[in-house]
């Protein structure tokens, strides 16, 4: 057997490794290393970024969205049109009272991944704000349709109802 084994490194520190082996067969060359080492360092990007979005959750669920919207702007630099970034900072524009900012993010994220419930319920919150029930009724449909234990949904859905006088 053959083992070749490179370091995870972060900023100096080693993090952790990562080895291939294989069984019978030539030795590993040069370019089999630069390639794991190149795996490594795309591994280590990887990394980082799902340590800063799990940070920037912590920050939003609670409540300090300054720094949950800082770090994910931060990450959608780094991961252009990312779904749930999109969706996350559309969130906050939401939370924050900026109901017209939100709505085409979250539409950027419906684009990327139509088939997410929660994008399409937040897209009939922001609707339901900016005063388009018939528009979010769609949404809390849609949602629905997608998963169909979805209470907040539902419960949604029965607001656009009411506000339209269909209730």
């Amino acid at each position: 057997e053959r083992l070749m084994v490179v370091p995870l490194v972060a900023g100096g520190a080693v993090e952790g490794a990562m080895a291939v082996w294989r069984t019978g067969g030539q030795p590993f060359d040069d370019r089999d290393l630069q390639f794991l080492l190149g795996l490594s360092q795309q591994a280590m990007v990887a990394l980082r970024n799902a340590r800063l979005f799990n940070e920037a959750l912590k920050h939003h669920r609670s409540g300090a969205l300054d720094r949950a919207e800082t770090i994910y702007r931060l990450l959608l630099d780094k991961v252009a049109e990312h779904a749930d970034l999109l969706h996350l900072l559309g969130v906050i524009a939401h939370q924050t009272g900026h109901s017209g900012e939100a709505l085409p993010l979250i539409d950027r994220a419906i684009a990327k991944n139509g088939a997410v419930a929660d994008y399409h319920n937040n897209r009939g919150l922001v609707l339901l704000r900016l005063g388009r029930a018939g528009e979010a009724l769609a949404g809390f449909d849609r949602a629905i349709a997608l998963r169909a234990d979805y209470a907040d949904a539902h419960s949604n859905r029965g607001n656009a109802l009411h506000e339209l006088d269909r209730l």
